[in-house]
């Protein structure tokens, strides 16, 4: 026992012990579990067990929190906390869970033995600092034991919102999000026989995620019901960043808290299932970001810009506290997304230098799909163009890939230095098959009109293997077949072959998906075709089909519909002097001739009177026999007189 406690003081110690005092306490404490007092394996455990047993957990949390620590030091910690499992009560059974989550040293076995444990009958009831750690612990260890999580949501949850501070109502939030989003658990190739009863049954799944959405539903309502306590002082860096769960902490959101709701909040299944409370919740928390943004560390910050680029633009500020009685109520909030957009890309030049090559590439990547201000912030000074260029070398293909796809969305050349290093990784696409980082790739480099003989002949091969290989171009998303008609449209890059690829695949697959963005690229190609691809530059349209041909001219027909390309969107949209200007000329270049529109749109080849395919520009027509083409022209010519 005296033990256990010399080792707790010396990792609670303050300053922090060094890593190798840690590494030696770590050791330590693996002797001490190995021989736990009598009491601590019988059924009744005394109090010598009890104490032994609160000590140990405590230790285990804050090693946790050593990160030098390393994985050879907490496995004969895994193998020795293994037998004691059943007999930690419930609070030092969550704080090992968490404890060994946060470290990433908790294998399948492990864990699977943690849940049965929590699952015991005689466990006692949860507090909601307990519910806390163990969803924390499930969702960062990306393991699930579907049953014990349904309960622990159904069940034991919404009792507990109510008791939770601040602290443990964000971390409930964002383990409830990602536990949603992630994969089930493990087969049976990887976990012990008796974790089959663990398993939920058919349908099981689905009523999983249904109590996690509720439970962040909850979250958001009592977050919107409490408004004025919570979010007040949220401005303060040490707001609200006190103990989780339903005892101790702070009594407001801080900067750590405001983070974690917009993570969670952003995700799949809040997002999909919200019935408005998330989405208030949402523009309180972004309201709060506004003053709170100076205050966020380097990871919440990329947390932060990560989460709303996910929700595909920043929410509109909603002012926390309601207005006095009697006074009225201003149209527009106090803040706006200007202000919160500036404090974000201030927030985000002042970490950079402390962010790692990863969190750079998804950083300055979210930000450029939000539209912030990064062209007027650090992000882009000497100084960080410097950090953005030594930081490439450390990077992989697919953060290369967002790095590129950010720095030509704001209209930045990326040095030749960072082109070159992405070029030699190439091969590594063909390997992961990633079609969102390969079409990032060449869409990033026509944007910056780079030209580089390695990149055209790996667009080429890369769209070829990825329409041929499993799923095809089906297994695209909207926006990569969008990005690759327009980086088709590149005058380097451009490929006739590809385009007509894409064109009838919108046609044919996207009928249902397709978006104003995607119908705009495909309204583009098919001038960009007419334009380029006509008269003797037809090589490549040899190997077109009929089917395909016609494809391309009812894709230019739905796509004009009034009703559809141009109303797509929230509440519609004006067109550009662009978009008028393709229109016209695609009427114009599209249909020479009535004679050859009407023939391009009569029924499929073999009908009578039909024999003959042939080019005319980039559109295939039937060659009517002599007779009927005869009495086609005059009808054409009677009608023009008309």
């Amino acid at each position: 026992m005296i033990a256990l406690r010399g080792i707790l003081a010396t990792l609670r110690r303050e300053p922090r012990c060094p890593t190798r005092e840690a590494c030696v306490a770590a050791g330590q404490l693996a002797e001490a579990l190995r021989r736990p007092p009598p009491g601590a394996l019988a059924e009744d455990g005394d109090a010598e067990a009890e104490t032994f047993f609160i000590n140990a957990g405590l230790c285990l949390n804050a090693l946790s929190k050593h990160p030098g620590v390393g994985k050879s030091h907490w496995e004969p910690l895994a193998s020795v906390t293994a037998p004691l499992l059943p007999r930690l009560p419930a609070r030092q059974l969550t704080l090992a869970l968490n404890a060994f989550s946060r470290a990433s040293a908790a294998h399948n076995d492990w864990l699977c033995a943690a849940a049965a444990a929590l699952r015991r009958p005689d466990r006692g009831a949860l507090s909601a600092q307990d519910l806390l750690l163990a969803l924390s612990a499930f969702a960062r260890a990306l393991h699930r034991d579907e049953d014990l999580v349904l309960r622990l949501v159904r069940d034991d949850a919404p009792p507990l919102v109510e008791e939770l501070h601040p602290k443990g109502l964000a971390g409930v939030a964002q383990a409830a999000a990602r536990l949603a989003e992630a994969p089930s658990a493990g087969g049976a190739s990887e976990a012990p026989a008796d974790a089959a009863a663990a398993q939920l049954p058919v349908g099981g799944r689905s009523d999983l995620v249904h109590h996690l959405a509720a439970l962040l539903r909850g979250i958001a309502g009592r977050v919107s019901r409490q408004r004025g306590q919570l979010f007040r002082g949220a401005e303060a860096s040490g707001g609200g960043s006190g103990g989780g769960g339903g005892g101790g902490g702070g009594t407001s959101l801080g900067p750590v808290e405001l983070a974690l709701l917009a993570d969670a909040l952003t995700r799949r299944e809040a997002s999909s299932r919200s019935d408005g409370a998330v989405e208030e919740t949402l523009r309180l928390v972004a309201a709060a970001l506004v003053p709170a943004s100076g205050s966020l560390a380097p990871r919440e910050v990329v947390m932060v810009v990560a989460a709303f680029a996910r929700r595909g633009r920043l929410p509109t500020p909603l002012p926390p506290h309601p207005p006095l009685p009697g006074r009225p109520v201003t149209a527009a909030p106090a803040v706006g997304e200007e202000d919160l957009a500036s404090g974000l890309a201030e927030a985000l030049g002042k970490v950079m230098k402390e962010l790692s090559p990863h969190e750079l590439a998804i950083a300055v990547h979210a930000g450029a799909q939000l539209n912030l201000p990064l062209r007027c912030s650090a992000v882009v000074s000497e100084h960080g163009w410097q950090q953005m260029l030594s930081a490439s070398g450390e990077m992989d293909v697919e953060h290369l890939s967002l790095l590129l796809s950010a720095l030509s969305k704001l209209l930045f050349q990326p040095p030749a230095a960072i082109w070159e290093v992405v070029t030699r990784q190439l091969p590594e696409l063909y390997t992961n098959g990633s079609i969102a980082h390969a079409s990032r790739i060449v869409l990033a480099a026509a944007r910056a009109d780079w030209r580089d003989g390695r990149l055209r002949r790996f667009a080429r091969r890369f769209m070829q293997w990825s329409s041929e290989g499993g799923g095809g171009l089906r297994a695209w998303s909207t926006e990569e077949v969008a990005s690759s008609l327009y980086a088709r449209l590149h005058p380097y890059y451009f490929d006739v072959v590809d385009l007509c690829r894409l064109l009838v695949h919108t046609f044919c697959e996207r009928q249902v998906e397709r978006t104003q963005s995607l119908d705009l690229q495909a309204r583009m190609a098919l001038h960009a075709l007419a334009t380029f691809a006509s008269g003797r530059n037809t090589r490549g349209l040899e190997s077109e089909t009929l089917e395909s041909c016609r494809a391309l001219l009812g894709l230019e027909a739905c796509t004009a519909d009034e009703r559809g390309f141009w109303r797509r969107g929230r509440g519609g949209s004006r067109r550009s002097e662009m978009q008028v200007e393709v229109e016209h000329s695609l009427r114009i270049l599209l249909v020479p001739a009535p004679h050859l529109a009407a023939a391009a749109f009569t029924p499929a080849a073999g009908d009578a009177g039909f024999r003959v395919e042939a080019c005319v520009g980039p559109f295939a027509v039937d060659l009517v026999l002599p007779a009927s083409g005869e009495r086609r022209d005059d009808e054409c010519r009677q009608k023009q007189k008309k």
